[in-house]
């Protein structure tokens, strides 16, 4: 069973062939920057996005 919370995961935004990582919500509500990765094009940042995220889904819920 995965996180139900998701403000306690991480997150990645992309645009263009840019991906930004933001950590989990912090007690202020905001999300603090991580780092971010440039790809060749568009779908590589997108499969990034997609391949950081997906293992959260197989993670145990906290509670």
């Amino acid at each position: 069973m995965r996180n139900t919370n998701p403000e306690l995961e991480p997150v990645v935004a992309v645009c263009g062939s840019e991906a930004a990582v933001y950590g989990p919500k912090e007690y202020n509500g905001i999300r603090p920057f991580l780092y971010r990765k440039h790809f060749p094009h568009h779908g590589a940042a997108k499969q990034f996005a997609h391949d950081f995220e997906e293992p959260a889904k197989s993670r145990p819920a906290v509670r």
